[in-house]
């Protein structure tokens, strides 16, 4: 029985050590992903256009990483798109089309060839496909 009780107790400040550190490692995970996040969004925002395995080397993340901190972005009301392995800013692809006023001709993107069509067309112009 002599034995016994330290046993247990140095047992127990392991279990509590080993608690702390993978509470501690997630913490530190969880919050190099936000900021991991944030500094993609941030250096893409630089380019109008970019690949995503360019972007990946340029923020020393996986292209998965970059795609998803992109696709977040794009969830989230930021004016970028993805053209196949590209990211594409949307902020200056706007035209403006000149006569008595101007308005905007806003792009869509076919998801399926990547063509840009003018807004309000159901089919894309270059492949058929339906928007």
């Amino acid at each position: 029985m002599q034995f016994f009780l330290p046993d247990m107790f140095i047992l127990f400040i392991a279990v509590l050590v080993v608690l702390g550190v993978v509470i501690i490692y997630g913490a530190r995970r969880l919050q190099s992903g936000m900021m991991g996040k944030a500094r993609i969004l941030n250096v893409v925002n630089t380019y109008q256009r970019i690949s995503i395995r360019r972007l990946a080397e340029l923020c020393g993340t996986t292209e998965q990483r970059a795609g998803d901190a992109i696709r977040w972005g794009m969830d989230h009301g930021m004016p970028f798109a993805i053209e196949g392995d590209e990211f594409v800013r949307l902020g200056n692809e706007s035209l403006f089309q000149r006569g008595e006023s101007r308005s905007v001709v806003y792009l869509v993107i076919c998801p399926h060839c990547g063509h840009k069509n003018p807004q309000g067309i159901t089919e894309c112009e270059n492949c058929g496909a339906s928007l």
